[in-house]
């Protein structure tokens, strides 16, 4: 649709569209602030990332209207499930009695694109909000009424112009990079291999919940439940 605010202002400016850039910008938007997101991708990436979302979270998105609508693309699972193959016990934490402090009492497994994709439709449909892919920041300048951004685009060099800029850019902020803010992580010794597959598991572990974590000697693994897939973590 047409946009009414300033094709190169906004009040804010947030770099990066994956949840927590889309949510924070959706948020902004519902109280009538003019924010733009610019992110590098071409369209919100349908991967297998982040899928769980959390009793607080779900509270707060909510709040924001969109709750509702990602449990229709989500799957509930209230039970965690902890296995050890080798004893061959197991042990269950039911969320549900958790009930009396909170309205979701189960973490709802969605992936976190159907998130992105559902709040860039919102924003885009606003005449105060866009979301721009294909959009890479390639230098920020700090000026004395406010903050100017230089983007890459397909096709030239764009500048935009805001009173805040938001780095929600990833580990590998470039946003973070030109502040000269230092990243004080850590990398896993082990390496891990994530698989997405339609294959009925359960058929042949009937012991599985929603979400399980497995242990053994030397072996373990993750099995969670997604919408029509099990995602499956080993080292």
């Amino acid at each position: 649709m047409q946009h009414l605010f300033d094709k190169s202002r906004s009040r804010v400016l947030i770099a990066g569209g994956g949840p927590v850039g889309m949510v924070l910008a959706y948020s902004l938007a519902l109280k009538g602030i003019s924010v733009r997101v610019l992110e590098e991708a071409p369209t919100c990436l349908e991967d297998m990332r982040a899928s769980t979302l959390h009793p607080p979270t779900l509270e707060m998105l909510e709040t924001l209207g969109l709750r509702e609508t990602l449990e229709e693309q989500g799957l509930r699972a209230p039970i965690y499930q902890y296995s050890n193959r080798t004893s061959g016990r197991s042990f269950q934490l039911d969320m549900s009695e958790i009930a009396d402090v909170t309205p979701f009492p189960y973490r709802l497994q969605c992936e976190q694109f159907k998130i992105t994709r559902l709040i860039a439709e919102k924003l885009n449909a606003m005449d105060h909000a866009e979301v721009l892919f294909s959009h890479r920041i390639a230098n920020i300048e700090q000026g004395a009424n406010g903050v100017q951004v230089a983007v890459e685009t397909p096709i030239d060099i764009q500048l935009y112009h805001a009173d805040y800029l938001i780095g929600a850019d990833g580990g590998n902020s470039t946003v973070r990079k030109w502040l000269g803010i230092g990243f004080d992580g850590f990398t896993y010794p082990e390496t891990f291999l994530t698989l997405s597959t339609a294959y009925p598991i359960e058929q042949h572990l009937p012991w599985l919940k929603e979400v399980n974590y497995v242990t053994g000697d030397p072996f373990w693994c993750v099995l969670l439940r997604v919408p029509g897939l099990w995602r499956v973590v080993v080292p």
